[in-house]
């Protein structure tokens, strides 16, 4: 398999931006990508930028575990990390204009907050939309504070959860309850040495581990988008 081919692997990082310049992302391809305002707008960016930090950790830590992936960066959060659901929902159908195989979401919205019939379709379609495309859509299956995630309430999705035991390059599969879900370390690769601690630990980490595991599977067996 040629390493053009190897490098087709795309996955969109929705988050807070990737920072190109860090040294977990330096020598990684971080290509065009877009923000999205609070007014649920689009708009394409053509140099990829991170005021928080978040999603240049979580962008470092899959590619510690597939360093030919490209990721394309979209951006949800404003500077001060803030987001909403009608943000999120232009980003996801945003994403389905970018040609990736996997979706990265390394975020989540408390399901009790999200309790309207009308919210849950919004996000099922839009998840849905992705899925039936045959793109790979990677979220935490809970919140840190164990409750439900609502971006977890569609079919179809790979639901992550965290696993201290699991090697750092190898998430597991495990089925409960007649649930599929994998189970990821949330722990820092070295090149994300000097983020906030907070930016670099938990859910997060080991959603962007399980996307990068899927993306290195997708580079093996040569089915990626």
């Amino acid at each position: 398999m040629s390493d053009s081919t190897l490098r087709d692997v795309r996955i969109a990082v929705v988050d807070s931006g990737v920072d190109p310049h860090h040294p977990g992302c330096r020598s990684g391809t971080i290509a065009r990508g877009c923000r999205i305002d609070n007014d649920g707008s689009v708009h394409e960016e053509a140099s990829a930028r991170d005021p928080i930090g978040h999603g240049t950790a979580v962008a470092a830590t899959m590619l510690h575990v597939c360093p030919r992936a490209v990721l394309v960066p979209v951006r949800v959060f404003d500077e001060l990390g803030n987001s909403s659901l009608p943000v999120l929902l232009a980003a996801l159908r945003a994403v389905a204009n970018l040609r990736v195989s996997v979706v990265n979401c390394s975020l989540g919205f408390d399901d009790a907050l999200l309790a309207t019939a009308e919210v849950r379709d919004e996000l099922a379609l839009a998840m849905r939309a992705l899925v039936d495309a045959g793109t790979r859509v990677v979220v935490p299956a809970a919140l840190p504070s164990g409750r439900k995630n609502a971006l977890a309430l569609a079919v179809g999705l790979d639901l992550v959860v965290v696993d201290g035991n699991c090697r750092s390059d190898a998430p597991q599969q495990r089925t409960i309850d007649g649930c599929t879900y994998w189970f990821a370390a949330p722990f820092p690769p070295p090149s994300v040495h000097g983020m906030p601690a907070s930016k670099v630990h938990g859910s997060s980490l080991a959603v962007a581990r399980t996307s990068g595991a899927i993306a290195r599977e997708l580079e093996r067996t040569g089915t990626s988008t």
